[in-house]
């Protein structure tokens, strides 16, 4: 009994409620269901009626996240960074947003650094540019960079409506769509984070859904428009996850070559699909090129792979070795390094820890994109993953994993974002299925499809229920009902600094039990110029950064300490005292 009232001490109401409604649902659904028929005939049927309507389906499955997230901002508020990640984003999004590709480095840069940024030769990001060019746009239209995000949701779910389109009937496809909006777009970290994922997913749903109109040789300019859109979901993929988007894309483009260079209609085929979609990859591969030299110096050299030459001491996949350990100028940062990240790699020694490492991934993709509710279904129709319906898409998301299956690290949701919509392709394949299932001559396969569906309704009731109430709503770190939740402490001294009319060197002084997750030295694309400026404590040598900010008051923060302490620097380079906070 003691395990079962620990485990539901630790784990959510929303995931409680989850694996208790599942079963009722299949209860009633094989008992009951002719007793409930009424209840769904006028939703089912306005639901059919907006399906017809392909432009208002797409605006609907665009705006309802946005507006029903945007209605939960008393509740839940706008959501602050706290991951190295996310902050790393941020800067490519300030940086975009100041015109430039890349900062110049810094004359203090050992100041300055921090994990999954450069500092040389250039100021930067190390990520791809797509979800910081996301996080720009949101800045420019609303002075929010988390309104990037919500952009990135919509997009999100209406490139999943129309990919759905392309295989699936309208109805069901806007079914898919519905549940990723109730899975994806209201409470995941995608949407209440700036760490990313529907970027990718985006990608991966506009080379899946351009294919089958492309093969569809009905209309010509519907061909040319959809290798556009396959070029441009190319493009976004290598500009958010070019690792598991390369894997994702195999299959699709071996299969668009097959079909390009069969000799019937060749000619045709060229001039309307494969010259319009080289254009727009050449022009792509270049800007990612101009990218890259901006940044690292090399057109061939990413950031990410620069970074990983400076700092990393991790091997990269499971059959490279480990590079040798960097000499850091950080004692958090070669204890994140030496320490920390090696908790964070999958590398098996044997049969058994191979299986366990590609069951801890199979995990990660079921508990962010699926939960009980959207996998009973496939539980209940097996046969869906060897369906030539969709082997297309079946090859594209297997593909993904075995990418994935190759990292010796382990993996975050997002990792496998561009293979978001084969996975809801496969759930609605499998409803489809169970619509017809009959048993002791009871619809119950249709109840069961409304089960699902009530179910996922009524889940988001409840996680915003214990919202309201308090309650736990913490399952698994990736869990699709799990709000992210950022550094609240290093936002709240941020905002009351920021209130001031001085201008601020933070001096960041950790210390000794230190968890180099919780990292605070990062600033915005213009160093020099911002209201608030944070570095790394190094002792006596901190004095020439504060004479070099001799206009700045320079105080020291220790976040490590409860309540979080604010001290004046005492050094004598610092032109006026700072009162402590």
């Amino acid at each position: 009994m003691t395990g079962w009232y620990a485990w539901l001490e630790s784990t959510s109401l929303v995931r409680v409620c989850e694996y208790l409604l599942v079963p009722l649902a299949i209860a009633v659904a094989c008992f009951v269901p002719s007793r409930y028929e009424e209840f769904f005939e006028v939703p089912e049927s306005g639901f059919q009626r907006l399906a017809r309507r392909p432009v208002l389906s797409l605006l609907a499955v665009a705006i309802a996240p946005v507006l029903f997230r945007l209605a939960l901002l008393p509740l839940m508020g706008v959501p602050q960074p706290g991951v190295h990640d996310e902050y790393s984003y941020l800067l490519a999004a300030d940086t975009f947003m100041h015109g430039r590709v890349a900062n110049p480095p810094h004359s203090y840069p050992q100041f300055f650094e921090s994990f999954h940024v450069l500092q040389n030769p250039t100021y930067a990001s190390m990520y791809p540019p797509a979800q910081g060019l996301f996080l720009a746009l949101g800045g420019l239209l609303s002075g929010y960079p988390w309104a990037g995000v919500l952009l990135s949701i919509a997009l999100l779910c209406a490139s999943l409506l129309w990919m759905l389109r392309g295989w699936l009937p309208a109805t069901w496809a806007l079914l898919g769509a519905s549940l990723a909006v109730l899975r994806l777009g209201l409470f995941s970290y995608w949407a209440n984070s700036y760490w990313g994922g529907a970027p990718a997913a985006i990608g991966g749903a506009l080379v899946a859904g351009s294919l089958p109109r492309i093969f569809d040789g009905r209309q010509q300019r519907r061909q040319t428009a959809s290798a556009i859109v396959l070029g441009f979901g190319l493009l976004l993929l290598g500009a958010s996850r070019p690792y598991e988007g390369f894997f994702f894309s195999l299959p699709f483009v071996i299969s668009l070559s097959v079909w390009l260079l069969q000799s019937e209609g060749l000619r045709k085929r060229m001039i309307h699909v494969a010259v319009p979609l080289a254009g727009i990859l050449l022009a792509g591969a270049a800007a990612l090129a101009y990218y890259n030299w901006r940044i690292t110096g090399h057109p061939l050299e990413t950031p990410q792979l620069l970074n990983a030459r400076q700092y990393a001491a991790g091997r990269l996949m499971l059959w490279s070795k480990d590079p040798p350990a960097p000499a850091y100028n950080d004692a958090t940062m070669r204890d994140f390094y030496l320490r920390v990240a090696p908790g964070f790699m999958d590398v098996p020694h044997s049969l058994f820890e191979a299986l366990r490492a590609l069951a801890r991934k199979v995990k990660v993709i079921y508990c962010f994109y699926l939960g009980p509710v959207l996998f009973a279904p496939l539980l209940l129709v097996p046969s869906v993953f060897w369906n030539a319906r969709i082997r297309l898409l079946l090859l594209g998301m297997f593909s993904v994993y075995i990418g994935l299956a190759c990292l010796a690290w382990r993996i975050v949701p997002h990792y496998f974002g561009p293979a978001t919509c084969s996975l809801y392709a496969l759930v609605i394949l499998a409803l489809m299925s169970l619509w017809k299932w009959e048993w002791r001559d009871r619809p119950c396969g249709r109840f069961l499809v409304r089960g699902v569906v009530a179910v996922a309704v009524l889940l988001v009731a409840v996680r915003i229920s214990s919202a309201l109430l308090g309650i736990n709503a913490d399952v698994f770190p990736w869990d699709w009902s799990t709000t992210w939740q950022g550094d609240s402490n290093r936002a709240a001294l941020a905002s009351k600094l920021s209130r001031s009319p001085e201008r601020f060197l933070v001096i960041v002084r950790y210390g000794p039990l230190h968890d180099p997750l919780r990292e605070w030295v990062y600033n915005e694309a213009d160093l020099n110029s911002a209201r608030i400026v944070w570095a790394r404590d190094r002792g006596s040598a901190t004095d020439a950064l504060v004479q070099y900010f001799h206009d700045r008051r320079a105080v020291i923060v220790e976040p490590d300490v409860n309540p979080l302490a604010v001290l004046p620097y005492p050094s004598t380079a610092a032109p006026k005292a700072a009162h402590a906070e």
